[in-house]
Parts: C-alpha cells; sequence; structure tokens
C-alpha cells in the first residue's frame, strides 16, 4: 500500500510517549506516511486482516496479543518489520523472523532513519549478496581481531544457534564458551562506539544486536 508516493507505516506501541515520538519521527520524513496506529496486539491483527502496510514498528511487550504474533502476521502480509522496545533478549528471534531492524527504547532519530533506510533497501531488493558472510568473517578478523574458535561463535549465533546449544554444536566445554563470549563482547561491543545505544540489557543480547547490525552494515 503506497500512498501518494510514499511508503504506508503501521505502528504498534501501547505506550503513549513512545508512540508520539514514533509518529513525531514518521512525520518527520517525506517518503513515509502513517496509515494506522495500534494500542494493543488484537488491535494490530484486526487492521492487518484488511491492509498491507510496507513498513511496520512494532512493539513486542503490549496488551492481548504479542508483538511477534503481530510481527508474523504482518510478514504474511509482505509488511517489513521493525521491532522497537526495551527487551534485549527478543533480539535473535527478532531477526530469525526476517525484522530489519530491532531498535531499543527510547527511539532516537539516527537510529530511527538508520533502520527505516535498510527497511527500505531489503523492501527494494538490496539484500546482501552471497558473499557477505566472507566479508563478515574478514572484519570480525581484521578489524575486531577475533580468533578462529570466536569466530566460529559468530557465525553459530547468526544462523540462529540457540546459546544454550553452542556448547554441543562447538564441542567446547560451557566454561570455554563463557570464556569466548566474554572476549568476542569485550571485542566487539565494548570497543565499537557505534554500539552505545544497541541494546540495552544483557551483554549476550547486546552481543547478538551487534553482530546482526554489523552484518547488514556490511552487507
Amino acid at each position: 500500500m503506497n500512498v501518494e508516493g510514499r511508503h504506508s507505516v503501521f505502528v504498534l506501541e501501547d505506550e503513549e510517549a513512545n508512540r508520539h515520538t514514533i509518529h513525531d519521527l514518521i512525520a518527520g520524513r517525506a517518503d513515509l506516511t502513517l496509515v494506522f496506529s495500534a494500542r494493543d496486539g488484537e488491535e494490530a491483527l484486526q487492521f492487518l486482516r484488511g491492509a498491507l502496510p510496507e513498513i511496520a514498528f512494532i512493539d513486542i511487550n503490549v496488551p492481548l496479543k504479542s508483538g511477534i504474533r503481530v510481527a508474523e502476521a504482518a510478514a504474511t502480509v509482505g509488511c517489513t518489520v521493525i521491532f522497537t522496545t526495551a527487551l534485549t533478549d527478543y533480539a535473535l528471534r527478532a531477526y530469525r523472523l526476517g525484522a530489519a531492524d530491532y531498535l531499543v527504547k527510547p527511539v532516537d532519530k539516527a537510529h530511527f532513519d538508520t533502520a527505516v533506510d535498510r527497511a527500505l533497501a531489503l523492501r527494494a531488493g538490496g539484500r546482501p549478496h552471497a558473499s557477505a558472510e566472507d566479508r563478515l568473517q574478514t572484519v570480525l578478523r581484521d578489524q575486531y581481531h577475533l580468533t578462529p574458535a570466536e569466530r566460529e561463535l559468530c557465525e553459530l549465533i547468526l544462523t540462529g544457534c540457540p546459546r544454550e546449544l553452542l556448547e554441543e554444536r562447538t564441542g567446547k566445554t560451557a566454561r570455554t564458551i563463557k570464556s569466548h563470549l566474554q572476549s568476542v563482547y569485550h571485542k566487539t561491543v565494548n570497543s565499537d562506539p557505534r554500539s552505545r545505544n544497541e541494546g540495552r540489557g544483557d551483554k549476550y543480547g547486546r552481543l547478538v544486536y551487534f553482530l546482526f547490525a554489523l552484518k547488514e552494515r556490511i552487507g
């Protein structure tokens, strides 16, 4: 659904202050137009049954129906999803659902614009080429100085491997996995100023977000 040459946007957000912030950010872009704003998951699902918005900003922890459920419904009608949430522990699941980005509240203009540009690029067919994984491994090695074992963990995380299965998939002990993850976090999230506002929760959640965001930038 394209409205007067602009990309149609749908918002699911139950907190009034955050909803107004997102509305203002949408209004500040000439290429976007807000077509609907829902305060709960059920209202959002009802809207999606009769509309085809292009981009959706979806909070995860909302009343009646989970934002994850709404995101799944949005994806089935061809909508590109951007999550907006205070939770970092859903980052991996969000990307496995094909989300264009995962914005942690409070949402600022710089991260908002980056997320929108990424979503529009995906809709235009700008997905990473097959060599993106090789480029990512090169950056992790040369820019962040990750060891082969640390890069292996990153690769597993990016394929959607749950944290609890990393030990089984690598054949390493839980203590070794923990040590590697701490090292990766220190070399990437802690050392890269771009990650300062990309996730505010547990360290593993921030690391997952960082890796997927880095993959998108490289791609």
